[in-house]
């Protein structure tokens, strides 16, 4: 069964979601939630102290993997 939803339902739902949610959301199926979250960081944080903001949040060892 597929139920069809317009932008604006689309747009209550997501306004809806608790951070929780969407956490668990993501969850579901990791590399589609980290390509999601690569691609929202590329397309949007062209600001240096957000992109050291993100850089922080991350323990010094996955740094360390990732480099």
């Amino acid at each position: 069964m597929n139920i069809r939803l317009t932008d604006a339902q689309v747009e209550q739902v997501l306004r809806n979601l608790t951070k929780e949610q969407f956490i668990d959301f993501l969850e579901k199926d990791i590399n589609k939630g980290v390509d999601w979250i690569c691609e929202f960081i590329k397309r949007n944080v062209d600001n240096a102290d957000q992109q050291e903001k993100i850089m922080r949040s991350f323990p010094y060892i996955q740094l360390e993997l990732w480099n």
